[in-house]
């Protein structure tokens, strides 16, 4: 059987005499897609956090494809492809949608910035090859239009995709997307659906936080149903929609 590209094991942090997440384990395959779902306060950011490494574990074990990371800081793990997404994006408002993208790859040599933006030869291969990727992504998220607007300028959901652009510059080999369609137009989840079908094909995994159910049992092959910090339910989307103690913890009698 082919490698999970993404391991979770026994995934614990404490917060005092709470307890945040409890014994929390998964896998995603290459090219697969796990859901995170539960009611606020189930414990899902925190979740998100100790993967990425904002947040560091008491307890378990988190492989990318076979080696340990758990104990590497955030930017070790996206140089290894663990790259996240944030629920609350935060964009250089001040610099244009282009500049957002290039501040984010990982090819930064002195006057990178201003070499990326630059028809004057002096910008180096590198810089050059990000500028192309910038150019691919903004066509990908529908915001290529807006390239040399500044970033204050688009909306919250247009503000969503640019985040989750300027994580794929990092060509991510796992994506960690932390509530992607809060605030998003319906027009704009199906540009956002599109790219996740593009990132699956490639290979990518992807782990989704998100409050929209119907989004993600559209797009994940597995959900992991999460309450006070523990598992409460595992399964396909349907499994896990359907389980009584999951309808009867938050999703109520619409997927009965």
């Amino acid at each position: 059987m082919e490698r999970p590209l993404l391991r979770v094991g026994g995934l614990t942090r404490r917060f005092g005499e709470a307890v945040a997440v409890s014994a929390v384990s998964f896998e995603v395959a290459p090219g697969g897609a796990v859901g995170m779902i539960g009611p606020n306060g189930a414990g899902k950011s925190t979740l998100l956090a100790l993967l990425g490494g904002q947040v560091r574990p008491d307890a378990g074990t988190i492989e990318l494809d076979g080696a340990r990371i758990d104990h590497l800081p955030a930017h070790r793990r996206v140089a290894r492809g663990l790259v996240r997404t944030f629920q609350i994006p935060r964009p250089f408002r001040r610099l244009t949608v282009r500049e957002n993208l290039l501040v984010a790859s990982p090819a930064r040599p002195a006057g990178w910035l201003g070499g990326a933006l630059s028809v004057r030869p002096r910008a180096t291969a590198d810089t050059a090859e990000a500028a192309a990727r910038a150019e691919g992504l903004l066509r990908d998220i529908g915001l290529a239009g807006h390239a040399d607007r500044p970033a204050g300028e688009l909306s919250g959901g247009q503000h969503k995709l640019l985040d989750i652009a300027r994580a794929l510059m990092a060509a991510p080999r796992v994506l960690l997307l932390d509530e992607p369609c809060a605030g998003v137009a319906p027009a704009l989840l199906e540009v956002l659906s599109a790219m996740l079908g593009r990132l699956r094909t490639q290979g990518v995994g992807v782990v989704i936080v998100e409050h929209d159910i119907t989004f993600v049992a559209r797009h994940c092959d597995g959900i992991v149903a999460l309450a006070q910090g523990g598992v409460l339910s595992r399964g396909t989307p349907e499994a896990v929609c359907g389980d009584p103690l999951v309808q009867d913890a938050f999703l109520g009698t619409a997927y009965a």
